[in-house]
Parts: structure tokens; sequence; C-alpha cells
């Protein structure tokens, strides 16, 4: 999908989450006796349960993570819907989800912060799913390993495949497919345009390092010539762009988090001039594809206005999972760019 798909995580990816969910927790459920399963947690205490009995059924308790602020309330919304379908549908008999919602604002820190809330302050936790943010996601499957919780990742893609990966987040089971796994994709879209020389900026980091060596890799076996790769700070931004200027590369992959695409844009607006910005293609990884309702001027410390950021926006393109049926339909959820016919 071009163009933007949408950051809202339709609920039949959350029930597929939750029918997958189901066959860890029936089988962790032997492994406690009824006594233990009976006990009430008491929160001034350390006697806390898996689940807990209501009347007629047992409840299984679900530490669900996500941004809450306004423009994605919607993941909330839809991990609701699908806790009351699998709850109304009985799927299994004597027992009841309830999901505990914590905030993570979108970042790694409250993330954290919200997995120490949800530990200690909340009823304990059979397991936990979340986030749509890869680098919140990471941060919890991190501490999570030291508290043997499973995190189940509904939609998170960009943190790699790579055999290393499954060391690191020994607790972590992502249910969606790895970024790298967009290359094909995003080859077949190159060579339909007769883009056959690119360049790769990415953000300062080991995981951004990663995938765009991937990427490289990819492309330079497709007979696709990557011009220049490099490694970017937010301090030395400017020098980055200029170098994509004098190796006069047009078409070119930006990696960045989402928190810093707004000042990536902005970036460009105050070193590339006016006339010269139509003359390039940006094409996005992650799967942040409306992180323009999502960056906050003041908060970032961004010395561009709004108008300027989305004006040198726009045109890009996000090459992603469609994370909504779109039959019949001609443009992408952003209503700006036709999808290409199979």
């Amino acid at each position: 999908m071009l163009g933007g798909s949408s950051t809202c995580i339709t609920m039949y990816q959350i029930i597929i989450t939750i029918q997958f969910i189901f066959n860890f927790v029936y089988s962790t459920i032997d492994f406690y006796s009824n006594s233990y399963l009976m006990t009430e947690m008491n929160i001034s205490t350390t006697e806390q349960t898996f689940i807990i009995t209501n009347g007629s059924y047992i409840r299984l308790n679900i530490g669900g993570f996500f941004d809450l602020d306004q423009d994605s309330i919607r993941e909330l919304q839809a991990a609701q819907m699908a806790i009351d379908d699998v709850n109304e549908s009985g799927f299994i008999s004597n027992y009841k989800l309830q999901l505990f919602k914590n905030d993570t604002k979108c970042n790694p820190a409250y993330g954290t912060d919200a997995f120490f809330h949800a530990v200690f302050r909340q009823p304990q936790l059979l397991f936990l799913i979340g986030t749509q943010q890869w680098n919140v996601t990471k941060s919890i499957a991190q501490v999570a390993e030291y508290y043997n919780i499973i995190l189940f990742s509904h939609s998170v893609s960009f943190i790699t495949q790579a055999k290393e990966s499954n060391s690191s987040y020994p607790m972590l089971v992502r249910l969606a497919i790895a970024d790298e796994l967009h290359n094909n994709g995003r080859i077949e879209f190159l060579k339909r345009h007769n883009w056959f020389n690119v360049a790769i900026i990415h953000q300062d980091s080991i995981a951004h390092a990663l995938t765009m060596a991937e990427l490289s890799k990819r492309l330079n076996s497709s007979n696709i010539t990557v011009i220049i790769m490099q490694s970017v700070s937010m301090s030395n931004l400017t020098d980055g762009l200029r170098t994509l200027q004098a190796k006069k590369a047009r078409v070119i992959f930006a990696s960045f988090d989402a928190e810093y695409k707004a000042t990536f844009f902005c970036q460009i607006y105050r070193t590339i001039d006016k006339l010269l910005r139509n003359r390039y293609v940006w094409i996005l990884t992650g799967e942040d594809q409306y992180w323009w309702n999502k960056f906050t001027l003041k908060e970032s410390n961004i010395s561009c206005t709004r108008d300027q950021i989305l004006q040198t926006a726009n045109g890009h393109f996000i090459i992603d999972s469609v994370h909504e049926t779109l039959e019949n339909s001609t443009t992408t959820i952003a209503n700006i760019v036709c999808i290409i016919d199979p």
C-alpha cells in the first residue's frame, strides 16, 4: 500500500492475536491448582493470581499497551471490540478476558513506566499485548523478560527477523511480518517507475542500520544501484542532506523513528531549495503512517510550521502491509495516491 496505510489495528488482526494467545492460555491453566486460581488478588500484598473468579466464570487478565492520544485511541477501541467478541463467542467456556489498558504515550520511557505500573499496581497479568510502535515494544519486551511475562505484538514489524532478535527478545511473540519482508514490494515499485539509482539515509541506531543494510543488499542483488547509504543523527542531519544533494540522489529511502520524521522533513525544508524539493522522491519505512498527526511542534522543538512540514512531506511513499480491505478502492487511506494495479 502506498502513500500511507492505516495505523488503526483492525479488529480482525486482534481477534487473530487473541485466538493465538488462547492456545497458550489453555495450556497454561493446567499448571495452576484450583485453590490458587480461586484466590482473589490483595493489592496491598504480594499475593496475586493470574486468574480471578467472578461468579460463574474465571477471569483472565490481559495487559494492553496503547498510545491513548486522540489519533490512536482507535487501537484501544479495536482491542476492546476483539475482547468483547471473544468473550461473547464462548471461545473457551467458563473463561472471560479482561483488558487493562496502559498508556505508552508513543514513548519508550513512558512505555516502560506503564509496564511497571501494570506489573505492580494492576491484577497480575497472564500476558501482555501491544504496542503499535516498534521502539516502545522493544523497551517493554526487554523488561518483560525479567518478569517472565510474554508480550504478544499484534502489529510491530520493524524488529528484525534475524536470529539475534530471538535471543534479544525471548518473551516477544510477533504476529506481524518483519519490515524487511516488504523489500520485494519496494523493489517492484522501483522497477515499475524505472528507478534504478537510489540512496538511503537512516537514523543512527542499530535497528535502523540493520534494516537498511538488508534493504541495500536486496537492492544491489536486483540490479538497483545504491548511490550512498548514510547514517545520521539529528544533530548532523543537515550535512547528511547536503551529501545526498552532492551525490545527485533523487529517489531516497528514509528510515527514522516516528517522533523524528517531522524533524527530518523540517530539515529538508530548510536545507533544500524550494524549486528543487519537488524533484525528490521520499520512500519512508516503518509502520507509523499517520506520523504527521502525532508530532507536537513545541514538544519536538521543531523550527518549522506544520504547514511547512506537510508541504515538504507531501507525496512521500510508505510501502507497508494493508490493514483494511481496499477492494474496489482506487486510493490509499490518505486519499492522495492511486494503488498500483497488479
